[in-house]
């Protein structure tokens, strides 16, 4: 007898043993049972011809021989229910590993498959859908998933999968929290680029629709493709998309921005009430973004007193705040969220996330009632003040004002940064700290009076880059060419980022202009280092902040600062990165940047790849470096020095371009 068949039979006892009414004996062993299970059934299922696993089972209409190899839900229909009774994130990594490999299996039967979709949605479909962000294997099993729906799509009349529209809700789902696992990490671009690849391969009308709303919603909330590319996609899909779904996708591309203003939008869930509330110990946190950088790199807490702590926390990224987290998904008058979140880095600088708790119910809003609450009129307020009242942010307000001594220990923050509109957005919620229920939560946004004309302003300058400049073509199709696993396939994008978006706009684009200054005299010469480093680092974090890739600059390394430090966290969520050195050619120790500077800073970060960036400035306005007479030299010198493999240099020409009719 096999090993696999004691297996099978292993796991039926097991069965029997629940069937009695008996509770797993351990936390891992319904679990254990399952991933030992669906290995058995997926091995034996590639030599059908030779086995064959019959159960009696009884039913409705009485006893019936059923073969495990065609049809496993009797076993499943019982373990399902007990396996995650106390998950963790080990259990789900176990458990998305085995049922990803079972799913992708060509062996296994197709209404096998079905049961680990259907059993999933029946008995935890919440907390599988949380746990496809949190996995390191959440986008390969949501992968799985997808092609399951879409053989079920393409299949139409086979009952297996049933109805078409039951189908289209899960596909529509799994292809929700795909998008969502992408955006998480920032990589909105590579997000468009997943759901082209998924169009492509999609067999069923039903796929292909849901596909072009997604793609049209994604690209059109952040401004990734032109208002062309997605016209010309909804046109070749057109036959697919349903009249109302039609004209939606119509309205949401081609609408202008601003026609309807917003204003003090809030959106709220759970309940608050005396009885929601009575008898638990409420936490009330507000959470909102400003500004002002963090001095340190990691979250520093404030004690003010028993009652009230201030947690602040560095966002180096639009998609790393919490504030963008909330509410990513959601679009307000056909503007993006990421539009409406009230900062953006700024030369590589942080912001501040700031988390207010206190240790109580703290609600100046509103009155409570024994089944929900009133909101308190403040109407006559308002009429004094001349816009809207929020409480909430005049105790922030007050609160930060009172310690700003302690604040400005830890953020770059003065007394007359703090008012009633340093920011715009903010979240409050009220917990129960023993149980750490969420009671009730509510999101107040666009509050400042001039928020809805800044997201406008935003989104329309954004809307024009895509619009009017074909660079967003270029980099869909360098992301294509390249998958970011390893930290040489990170420096090799880079690479060509630089490439592509800084030294061709430097040397062909009239880039060069924003790297030279006038001294004290009036003559023209080149910026210093640290003065040139903006505009590097804006034309690439333009590229980097829709892909999740952070770039920083000037980060203390070595007992030195590296100019730009890249990372990126690749599909195992392992942390990736890049030390990227500037240096101008006429520096004293140019060469000493590559040879000893750059791997010293490279060791400090522990990694082992680097870009050498050089400024080449030698023209008639500017006699050195005197060393080198042409940039042919020092790049062929640069090379020839170079005994790191792992390190890559690129010289810049930051002279001005002769004139095509002055060329010989």
């Amino acid at each position: 007898m096999s090993t696999e068949i004691k297996i099978i039979e292993k796991s039926l006892n097991y069965v029997s043993f629940l069937q009695k009414g008996n509770e797993p004996r351990s936390h891992k062993e319904a679990l254990n049972c399952l991933v030992a299970f669906l290995k058995a059934i997926e091995k034996l299922s590639r030599n059908k011809e030779r086995y064959t696993i019959k159960v009696g089972i009884e039913t409705p209409e009485g006893k019936k021989d059923v073969e495990l190899l065609e049809n496993c839900g009797f076993v499943l229909h019982h373990l399902y229910p007990v396996i995650l009774s106390s998950p963790d994130l080990n259990k789900i990594e176990k458990y998305f590993e085995v049922t990803t490999k079972f799913l992708e299996s060509i062996y296994v039967s197709d209404i096998s498959k079905t049961y680990i979709i259907d059993f999933e949605n029946k008995n935890f479909k919440e907390l599988i859908e949380e746990s496809f962000l949190i996995s390191s294997q959440g986008l390969s099993a949501i992968n799985a998933r997808i092609k399951l729906c879409g053989t079920g799509l393409s299949s139409s009349n086979d009952e297996i999968f049933g109805d078409e529209n039951s189908i289209r809700n899960v596909f529509s789902t799994y292809i929700s929290k795909a998008l969502a696992i992408f955006v998480s990490k920032g990589q909105f671009m590579q997000a468009g680029d997943f759901l082209n690849e998924l169009l492509e391969a999609a067999n069923s009308s039903i796929e292909r629709s849901v596909l072009v709303n997604t793609i049209v919603s994604h690209n059109a909330s952040y401004n990734l493709r032109s208002r062309a590319e997605l016209n010309e996609l909804i046109d070749e899909y057109e036959e697919v998309i349903s009249d109302d779904d039609l004209e939606y996708l119509k309205i949401t591309v081609n609408s202008e921005p601003g026609g309807v203003q917003v204003h003090g939008f809030s959106f709220g869930n759970g309940t608050l009430s005396k009885t929601s509330t009575k008898g638990k110990n409420v936490v009330t946190l507000i959470r909102f973004s400003i500004p002002s950088a963090c001095c340190n790199t990691d979250q520093q807490v404030i004690n003010i007193d028993e009652r009230l702590e201030i947690v602040l926390s560095p966002v180096s990224a639009f998609w790393a705040d919490p504030m963008f987290k909330i509410m990513s998904g959601w679009n307000i008058a056909n503007m993006g969220w990421s539009h409406y979140c009230d900062v953006e880095p700024e030369e590589g600088r942080n912001y501040t996330h700031i988390l207010i708790a206190i240790r109580e119910l703290y609600i100046p809003d509103v009155e409570l009632n024994e089944t929900g609450y009133t909101n308190i009129d403040f109407s006559e307020k308002e009429a004094l003040i001349g816009r809207t009242y929020y409480p909430h942010k005049e105790f922030v307000v007050q609160t930060l004002l009172e310690n700003l001594i302690e604040l400005q220990k830890h953020i770059e923050i003065d007394r007359k940064d703090i008012n009633i509109n340093m920011f715009s957005n903010y979240f409050v919620q009220h917990i129960d700290e023993m149980t750490g229920e969420n009671i009730h939560h509510k999101l107040y946004a666009i509050t400042n009076p001039d928020s809805y004309s800044k997201t406008l302003t935003r989104f329309i300058e954004r809307l024009n880059s895509v619009n009017l400049n074909d660079r967003f073509i270029d980099i869909r199709e360098l992301i294509l060419a390249t998958k970011i696993e390893t930290e040489k396939s990170l420096k090799e994008f880079v690479y060509r980022c630089v490439d592509l978006f800084v030294k061709h706009n430097i040397e062909n684009h009239g880039g060069y202009k924003y790297l030279w200054k006038n001294d004290k005299t009036g003559k023209q010469v080149p910026c210093r280092e640290p003065e040139s480093q903006p505009y590097i680092f804006s034309h690439l974090r333009a590229i980097f902040d829709f892909m999740g890739i952070q770039i920083s600059r000037e980060v203390e390394s070595s007992n030195g600062e590296i100019d730009f430090l890249v990372s990126f966290t690749n599909s195992q969520n392992k942390l990736l990165r890049l030390c990227v050195e500037l240096k101008l050619a006429h520096a004293d120790k140019v060469e000493e940047g590559l040879t000893k500077q750059l791997p010293a800073y490279m060791r400090g970060e522990r990694c082992k790849h680097g870009i050498y960036l050089v400024l080449w400035y030698k023209c008639e306005l500017f006699e050195r470096p005197t060393k080198y007479d042409t940039l042919s030299d020092l790049e062929a010198q640069l090379n020839k020095i170079n005994a790191n493999k792992n390190i890559f240099s690129l010289i810049i020409d930051c002279t001005k371009p002769l004139a095509p009719s002055k060329l010989r």
